[in-house]
């Protein structure tokens, strides 16, 4: 039997960080290895989990409001409202809000990602 899965804003898994939230949309068992769909909102200054890789797998990011700062192999981006990046797979990685507003961003990353930043 196929199931809709609707979640209206705001809705979902809901970890809380220091200076910033996680909502796990939903978990993809079978994507690459087990992947989440999640919307990232940043406090200005937030300055991500620290520089990580994901071997085997990529993550693909859809800024929706304000500005992040992505590093990747050494290489920076800046990423605004409506812009995409993706970053492959074995990129050694971190990110940052540089607005001056809160940010958000809506994503597919490994499941491992959001563990990064779990309890």
């Amino acid at each position: 039997m196929l199931t809709t899965n609707v979640l209206k804003a705001g809705e979902g898994e809901i970890i809380t960080l220091p200076g910033a939230s996680i909502i796990i949309k939903d978990r993809l068992p079978g994507c690459m290895d087990d992947c989440v769909v999640v919307e990232f909102t940043a406090e200005p200054g937030f300055r991500g989990p620290g520089p990580h890789i994901h071997a085997d797998r990529a993550e693909y990011i859809w800024v929706l409001d304000g500005e992040f700062e992505w590093t990747v192999n050494e290489e920076s981006f800046r990423i605004s409202a409506g812009e995409y990046i993706k970053i492959p797979e074995g990129a050694v990685h971190n990110f940052s809000n540089v607005s001056s507003q809160q940010s958000r961003w809506f994503g597919l990353c490994p499941a491992s990602e959001a563990g990064l930043y779990s309890h």
